[in-house]
């Protein structure tokens, strides 16, 4: 539906204005944490890339949450 690269932006971005660095996920940390949980959660990631699209659109969407930052 989207490009690898839209992916790879809106994670980039969303990692800008939300650290990962404590994040944990099945054993992993950080950004690893971060890969493992989007490819586990594909509506995650579908609402990550679409707050993404929408602030390139100029829409004022926050970005969603991760599981420990709620």
């Amino acid at each position: 539906m989207f490009t690898n690269e839209t992916y790879r932006t809106a994670t980039e971005l969303f990692m800008e204005t939300n650290p990962v660095d404590d994040f944990v996920f099945e054993g992993a940390i950080g950004f690893d944490a971060l890969i493992d949980f989007l490819a586990m959660n594909e509506s995650f990631e579908l609402e990550l890339v679409m707050a993404y699209l929408d602030q390139k659109n100029g829409l004022d969407t926050p970005w969603p949450k991760l599981p420990m930052l709620i």
